[in-house]
């Protein structure tokens, strides 16, 4: 909803989740049932899209979605509607209350979401929706016990790289699963320390970075990592810092700025001063940044013994509490979230949530075909970024977890505080935060 840098870019990291869930073998419709038709003349219906702004790097997979939708159910047309505010939350709400948008695109929720959407259980169940095509991933997508929401797209988080440096490194990046050691050792290759200087990674903020670190370790939250866990990921990324001094050094950090969307500086990146840094896989979004270099793309590094697995953003539509077609907003919220938006996203370039044997068939089908590497996106476990920003205004721990998570990368790695130390003050202040919460 709210332009985000980090949504084409990541640069900036918000909130990961906890679980680390395996994609199912699982047998599913593969095309979406088709409307019961109404008997006489059918009239055309209108539903009003919401479009957070002309040039959002999101937009691409919704033009893939109108025009299949529009093809299969001629009697709908769909038009694109921008509200004022440029994703401004209370815009969108307002909009949605009064009517203004029927169908609203959502990459986080917000509780005043909850009261500006219609619950979709009725529709669901009416139209046999099966909510475990997801995945387990989306089980706890619920809110005050009603869904609000259906998923329609991952967007897939990994690493990218500038090309032209990996070339004069005469290194690649793998293009299947690698491990973190892997990673830092790549990075302390790609750095060079002579002018012009070059970095091996970016920390545009490091500690997100190690959270996802933390989060590979287990099927459970970062803030749920043991103590011994806890120090390894610090003093991994501790060592790139002070020992490998393989990424670009920050002297004010995210948690420090008491925020958790401090815009990034992307001119370094630009300017070919780093060689890898974190990024979404979206075709062309490269291209829509505007970096004057090719690039390369691979996936999260991975624990040495743990399951490759890759890591991912979910894209969900609501129906407007306010709509006055909330019966033609679902039926393309359905067809958007169902097998045959799927296959429609898949062949058009975007990675949906609803994941079969049809669609990697639909995805590989395209020309010119997706990078090898791409398989694994239909065969490794998935774990979802961002959770605890879907969560985190209904009243919950999770974001001031988050914050105590961050503080603690911080210490050490701006502070140069002793990893024992920094979990110590860690838990004291975690304690502190989850009393705070149940007592909201």
């Amino acid at each position: 909803m709210r332009q985000r840098i980090w949504i084409a870019m990541l640069l900036v990291f918000a909130l990961l989740t906890a679980a680390c869930n395996a994609t199912p073998k699982r047998s599913l419709p593969e095309s979406t049932p088709v409307p019961t038709p109404t008997p006489g003349p059918v009239e055309e219906v209108t539903i009003k899209l919401y479009q957070m702004a002309p040039d959002n790097p999101g937009e691409p997979m919704l033009d893939v979605l109108v025009a299949g939708f529009t093809q299969q159910y001629p009697q709908f047309k769909v038009e694109r509607v921008i509200l004022p505010g440029e994703g401004d939350p209370r815009e969108v709400v307002k909009g949605m209350l009064d009517g203004q948008v029927d169908v609203v695109p959502v990459d986080y929720w917000e509780e005043s979401l909850t009261s500006a959407s219609l619950p979709l259980d009725t529709y669901i169940l009416k139209s046999g929706v099966d909510l475990d095509a997801y995945g387990p991933g989306f089980a706890g997508h619920r809110v005050d016990g009603k869904t609000h929401y259906l998923p329609y797209a991952l967007i897939p988080i990994g690493i990218m790289a500038n090309a032209d440096l990996l070339k004069k490194a005469g290194v690649t990046l793998p293009q299947g699963t690698w491990t973190w050691d892997e990673f830092r050792a790549l990075a302390s290759q790609l750095t060079r320390r002579e002018a012009p200087q070059t970095w091996g990674f970016v920390d545009m903020p490091l500690e997100e970075v190690v959270r996802i670190y933390l989060e590979g370790q287990g099927d459970r939250p970062a803030w749920e990592a043991t103590d011994k866990e806890l120090q390894e990921a610090l003093q991994f990324f501790g060592t790139m810092v002070r020992l490998d001094q393989s990424v670009q050094p920050l002297t004010i950090r995210q948690w420090q700025l008491n925020t958790r969307d401090p815009l990034p500086d992307m001119q370094p990146v630009i300017d070919g001063k780093i060689a890898m840094w974190p990024s979404v896989y979206v075709e062309g979004v490269a291209e829509a940044l505007g970096l004057p270099f090719e690039t390369e793309w691979a996936l999260i590094p991975t624990h040495v013994g743990r399951k490759p697995a890759s890591l991912g953003h979910i894209r969900a539509f609501a129906v407007s509490g306010g709509s006055k077609v909330p019966d033609a907003a679902w039926e393309f919220v359905r067809y958007a979230t169902g097998p045959d938006g799927a296959k429609a996203l898949a062949a058009g370039g975007v990675l949906p949530m609803y994941l079969t044997d049809e669609v990697q068939k639909a995805w590989f089908a395209r020309t010119p075909a997706p990078p090898p590497f791409t398989e694994a996106f239909f065969k490794t476990n998935w774990y979802f970024y961002q959770e605890e920003d879907w969560r985190m205004g209904l009243g919950g721990p999770e974001f001031l977890l988050v914050l105590d998570l961050n503080r603690m990368a911080g210490r050490v790695l701006t502070q140069g505080m002793d990893a024992s130390q920094a979990v110590k003050l860690f838990r004291e202040e975690s304690a502190v935060s989850i009393k705070r919460a149940a007592g909201r």
